[in-house]
């Protein structure tokens, strides 16, 4: 063998294993988010929540000694978006771990796909409903019914309303959401009048709310997100409907605002703990918080963290797991998750088992409302 032949092969062989070296001294970090689309405002908060908590381990540790890398694909708020995505990061991305956004529908579309990859799934949107399916997939924002309560309690303790409207969209986490307020309203003695749907796309939802007044409702829950909100409270001040009250919730902040700037005091929703952060109060909760605040007010100023508190509560948990299992392997990785309990993030408390993959274990949510443009307690 000629010296140059030598030289060439020992190249090649240095530059083969010096990648491998490089790729497992990686930890890389999946999420799939809708940047476009409906659930956009949502899953933007999401994902700069994850990619600030990737700046902070990787200004320490990493992630099991390795550092973190952000793979970030578009779903577009479509759930066949989602699944392109979901195997273009498991198949030529080879990620190690899902930080991945809201929309319920991609997850479902993915779930066989990261069933088969044997990759964990920290998530925004809700469970997988199949058995298999859910033993990898970990919810990180609060069950559905801790929001749904919250409102309802308010409705029937605080506004004494006996009678309300639902005006919803149709996304399967809507529509869990719907089945379980409608069984669980006459135990509050709260009685539902008239359920409206309405699309994402609508721009007037004047119809649906005209006749959920009609019907006797006292306020009307919506349920779903994005800036149909703002379209609702709109069109009840035009409706010169002076005593309906909206309740909102599991949104942004700033669809919030849209519809409070509109309807006053009367425009109520489900505040979460960053959406209400005093960064003097002491406690627990409240330096977790602060830990991810400092990052997002330097980088975000006032633009609404809650989205993204989940999403840095998703890195950190992996993180943990990873602590736990003393490895990055998928199948390690998901059953150290299982071992999590009493962890302090951001958002909230977090536990898992299991038999248990949502995470947070203690309601986080405060009926608020807007006064003089800062978020404060309804009651």
């Amino acid at each position: 063998m000629g010296q140059t032949v030598r030289l060439a092969l020992a190249l090649a062989v240095a530059t083969t294993f010096a990648a491998g070296a490089q790729a497992q001294d990686v930890f890389k970090i999946g999420s799939s988010v809708g940047l476009l689309g409906y659930i956009a405002q949502l899953d933007q908060g999401w994902r700069d929540g994850v990619a600030l908590a990737v700046e902070a381990v990787n200004a320490q540790d990493g992630i099991g000694g390795r550092k973190v890398v952000h793979i970030v694909e578009d779903n577009h708020s479509i759930p066949q978006d989602a699944l392109i995505g979901y195997k273009k990061m498991i198949q030529q991305d080879q990620v190690n771990y899902f930080a991945s956004g809201c929309l319920s529908a991609g997850t479902f579309a993915a779930a066989p796909a990261i069933v088969e990859a044997q990759i964990p799934l920290a998530m925004c949107s809700i469970m997988p409903q199949r058995p298999e399916q859910r033993k990898w997939a970990f919810q990180i924002r609060a069950p559905t019914f801790f929001d749904l309560e919250t409102r309802v309690r308010y409705l029937v303790e605080v506004a004494k309303v006996k009678k309300v409207g639902l005006l919803h969209d149709q996304a399967p986490f809507t529509k869990i959401e719907v089945a379980l307020i409608t069984k669980t309203a006459p135990e509050h003695g709260l009685d539902i009048v008239g359920d409206e749907t309405y699309n994402n796309e609508d721009a007037d939802l004047s119809n649906q709310i005209g006749r959920l007044n009609a019907a006797g409702a006292g306020a009307i829950l919506k349920i779903g997100t994005g800036g149909t909100s703002i379209t609702a409270a709109k069109n009840i001040k035009e409706l010169g409907l002076n005593n309906l009250l909206l309740l909102v919730g599991d949104d942004d902040l700033s669809s919030y605002k849209g519809g409070a700037d509109t309807l006053g005091d009367r425009l109520l929703f489900s505040a979460e703990p960053s959406q209400m952060y005093e960064p003097n109060v002491g406690g627990a909760q409240q330096q977790a918080l602060g830990q991810f605040m400092e990052r997002w007010t330097a980088k975000f100023g006032e633009r609404s963290a809650s989205f993204g508190a989940s999403g840095w509560d998703a890195v950190m948990i992996g993180k943990r797991a990873a602590e736990i299992a003393h490895s990055v392997a998928g199948p390690a990785l998901r059953d150290a998750i299982e071992q999590i309990s009493d962890f302090q993030g951001a958002a909230g408390v977090y536990g898992f088992t299991a038999e248990k993959h949502e995470g947070i274990e203690k309601n986080p949510y405060v009926v608020a409302k807007f006064k003089n443009g800062k978020v404060v307690a309804a009651d």
